[in-house]
């Protein structure tokens, strides 16, 4: 194979002095995975959106405060509040399910 027929290694790195051109591109690059911002002809940043982040480097013990914490794990804080609270709704009406009674009135 001809080096120009090989597929790429890595996505392509960004330059900080055209980023504003390139804004978009680089936000959908990110989110395949890690991408590289050049400044000076060298690379000085790596984006990633924070779903790769937490793959690239899991940490079970990361611990935020709500001040500190990001949008989506404060979103995925009240969502699992929230499918709890239902779960546990649904739990309490199944258990008092057959202690219901249906009276008619006329």
């Amino acid at each position: 194979m001809h080096p120009k027929d090989l597929p790429r290694i890595q996505g392509r790195a960004f330059d900080i002095e055209t980023l504003q051109h390139e804004a978009l591109s680089l936000a959908k690059q990110a989110r395949k995975g890690p991408t590289w911002i050049r400044q000076g002809g060298r690379i000085a940043y790596v984006v990633m959106t924070e779903e790769v982040f937490d793959e690239v480097w899991p940490d079970k013990q990361r611990a935020l405060s709500l001040h500190d914490m990001p949008l989506r794990y404060e979103q995925m804080l009240l969502q699992g509040l929230e499918e709890n609270a239902a779960r546990l709704l649904a739990e309490k009406s199944d258990q008092n399910a057959p202690n219901l009674r249906i009276i008619e009135t006329e």
